[in-house]
């Protein structure tokens, strides 16, 4: 609790109005063991390794990355437990003034968004607008409903509907089009290099990726299925989130959902950056303290972008590398055996995160050592 309520009170300290913006997502952090135990258990793995025990790690954070607080759970603890659990109990240890919760479609379900309104918290979820009612897929597909805009500062097509109650907000981009496009004809591509070649049909299809591209006949021959193409491609484009915002202007609840990849950004950071999984430890205070250093380290590199940004875009990774790379050399005299560190190069991206800092470096002469 020192820890998370010292990281809060550090964001909180540049946000001195307050938090409205809380960018959370659940992930998975495994375990090279199989043993289960209170925290330690089987579960749906996001890393894709159903063999080995997993714990759930909750993360908020604000629209700049600025960590909010973290919940460790359960390795088989559901989402929509999580969701409500983790703000919660951030908002009795926090001065929280609101929170809008911002999700991607695994959060998309009824259940969640019922749960978070029972709360009286705002969200914005990316909605599975194939898994809506079909009428209402006619109406997304209807042009007359969408508005030219400009979206993120990118040209495109926005429409307003109503699903329950709630406001469904539809946008289209040529860019996401094209890229829709070319990764479905990628696959594409595949199947048509696999097909004919002798083996199980079946295996062809295990994946719902290529399965909804094929159709197979009375003889289990498989095709691909042109009209199914055509279905899919009547998507291309297209994106929706639903929201219980009444005010917002669809633009801007746009804008805040797209701040969504700041906190895919920082599991990236932990898992890989920070190597906070695998977990190597079994003992549940062990495994708890693991995960709070790599918060705290986290929390400081963060902030330390934070700072660095108000001048120059750079991400956590080329700020490290940059760091690292600030070297020196430790010359000694032959014969009065003094010492002299001796700075190596300094690349210009480094003087400037020093100068961020009102840190100087002595770049022209040695300095004698103690």
């Amino acid at each position: 609790s020192d820890v998370k309520q010292m990281t809060f009170t550090k964001t909180k300290a540049l946000f001195p109005d307050k938090i409205d913006l809380l960018l959370f997502d659940v992930t998975t952090l495994y375990f090279e063991s199989v043993e289960v135990d209170e925290l330690r258990n089987f579960g749906y793995s996001k890393d894709h390794r159903f063999n080995t025990t997993q714990v759930v790690l909750a993360l908020a954070t604000n629209q700049d990355g600025l960590p909010i607080g973290y919940e460790l759970f359960e390795g088989n603890k559901a989402e929509v437990t999580t969701l409500v659990a983790a703000i919660e109990s951030w908002k009795s240890l926090f001065t929280i003034d609101s929170v809008c919760f911002v999700g991607d479609r695994a959060m998309f379900t009824n259940k969640n968004m019922e749960l978070l309104e029972s709360k009286n918290y705002h969200y914005i979820i990316a909605a599975k607008l194939r898994k809506l009612p079909g009428s209402l897929q006619d109406t997304l597909f209807d042009e007359s409903h969408y508005r030219p805009t400009v979206l993120n500062d990118e040209f495109g097509w926005v429409g307003e509907f109503d699903y329950q109650g709630r406001r469904l907000i539809v946008s289209y981009k040529s860019k996401r089009a094209m890229k829709d496009q070319h990764e479905r004809q990628q696959v594409i591509n595949k199947l048509q290099k696999r097909i004919g070649k002798k083996g199980n049909p079946n295996n062809l299809i295990t994946n719902q990726g290529v399965k909804k591209f094929v159709t197979r006949d009375e003889n289990a021959s498989i095709a691909i299925d042109e009209n199914k193409i055509e279905a899919d491609g009547q998507w291309d484009g297209l994106h929706g989130v639903m929201t219980n915002i009444k005010d917002d202007s669809p633009q801007s609840l746009i804008a805040r959902y797209a701040r969504l990849w700041v906190i895919e950004e920082s599991f990236r950071v932990n898992k890989h950056t920070l190597r906070m999984r695998p977990i190597f430890h079994w003992k549940p205070e062990r495994i708890h303290a693991h995960i709070a250093i790599c918060y705290m380290t986290f929390s400081v590199l963060r902030h330390l972008q934070y700072r660095i940004n108000l001048t120059q875009k750079i991400s956590i990774d080329e700020i490290l590398d940059e760091l690292l790379n600030v070297q020196a050399s430790i010359y000694i005299h032959k014969e009065t055996k003094d010492r002299y560190r001796v700075p190596g190069s300094f690349s210009n991206n480094a003087r400037k995160i020093y100068k961020a800092f009102d840190l100087e470096r002595s770049l022209d002469a040695a300095v004698h050592l103690p």
